[in-house]
């Protein structure tokens, strides 16, 4: 079990199967190779955790290059984020518009992971990102329980700093 941040806690579930109890089971060396991860949101919020990015982002949406995103912080409430999809060829013409107040954060390596309750559908999502500059981030959806092993500057959406 790990804690992640004051909101956010992880643990993993052993693969192995057995009808008593194993003393010593997540200690062992086999232990070490379990790669998915169980993620868990505080839904009383021991403490406000601002999101990671500040300010607006856009980029083109890697999947469809028709289309373009939007990801921007509240300036008076800093663990709350939008994230609004359009049309690049008329940003009016808006597709989904999301809301997510952030829980937690904590680094894996160069991977920001950030876990968040989606207030528009009552749901938890995991982001993965990288920071390349103060202008430049890399994200993508890394589930409901952060998945790990993604390659954030290879397949995640490049999004550039407005203003």
């Amino acid at each position: 079990m790990q804690e992640r941040s004051s909101n956010v806690m992880e643990f993993q579930i052993s693969p192995d199967a057995h009808d008593t109890y194993q003393a010593g089971i997540c200690s062992s060396p086999a232990s070490l190779t379990w790669d998915s991860w169980v993620t868990q949101g505080r839904v009383d919020r021991f403490r406000q955790s601002p999101c990671p990015v500040a300010g607006e982002y856009t980029g083109v949406i890697p999947d469809n290059s028709m289309l373009c995103a939007k990801l921007y912080s509240d300036c008076n409430n800093p663990e709350i984020m939008f994230y609004t999809v359009f049309f690049c060829s008329n940003r009016s013409d808006v597709i989904e518009e999301r809301e997510y107040r952030c829980l937690g954060q904590w680094v894996e390596g160069d991977i920001t992971f950030t876990y968040t309750e989606r207030r528009d559908q009552a749901t938890y999502e995991c982001f993965a990102g990288e920071v390349v500059d103060d202008d430049e981030i890399f994200i993508m959806e890394a589930g409901v329980n952060c998945q790990r092993g993604l390659e954030a500057l290879s397949y995640g959406m490049k999004l550039v700093k407005q203003g």
